[in-house]
């Protein structure tokens, strides 16, 4: 078992599901399941691009706290 990426049409990883790779299941329409490497362990949120995946920006909570 491993964990897999949900992937939408356009890129932002929408889901993380915990898969063999190999039974029969399908991911939702018009979303691709991806092996979630244990390395980079993307969840909601995160962009997949060319087979990488990218995190979201950081938000400068100092700076937000000071508004």
């Amino acid at each position: 078992m491993a964990n897999y990426a949900l992937i939408d049409a356009i890129g932002t990883v929408q889901s993380v599901v915990v898969w063999d790779g190999e039974s029969e299941w399908q991911p939702p329409n018009d979303w691709t399941a991806v092996l979630n490497p244990e390395t980079v362990c993307a969840t909601t949120g995160w962009t997949y691009v060319d087979g990488e995946f990218i995190a979201p920006p950081q938000a400068d909570l100092e700076s937000a706290v000071e508004g």
